[in-house]
C-alpha cells in the first residue's frame, strides 16, 4: 500500500473538486496556483501517482492530469 504524501492529498482532492477527467484535465501550471507550489514540484508529485496508477495524464494541446 502507498502512502501519499500530505501533497499528494491534496492534488487528488483538486483533481476530485474539478471533476478532472480525460475529456476535461488539469493542468500542473492550474493546480500549482491552487496549491501555492511550483508547477515542477506539482510534476514530480503526479509521476509518483502515475507510478499507482491513481492519476493518468493527457498529452499535447489541452492536456493535463485527471483521475483514473
Amino acid at each position: 500500500m502507498y502512502r501519499l504524501s500530505f501533497l499528494q492529498q491534496e492534488i487528488i482532492k483538486e483533481l476530485t473538486r474539478c471533476n478532472a477527467c480525460y475529456s476535461n484535465p488539469i493542468s500542473s501550471f492550474a493546480l500549482s496556483r491552487t496549491l501555492n507550489v511550483t508547477p515542477a514540484y506539482i510534476r514530480r508529485n503526479i509521476t509518483k501517482l502515475k507510478a499507482v496508477k491513481m492519476v493518468g495524464v493527457r498529452r499535447g494541446l489541452r492536456g493535463g492530469f485527471f483521475l483514473i
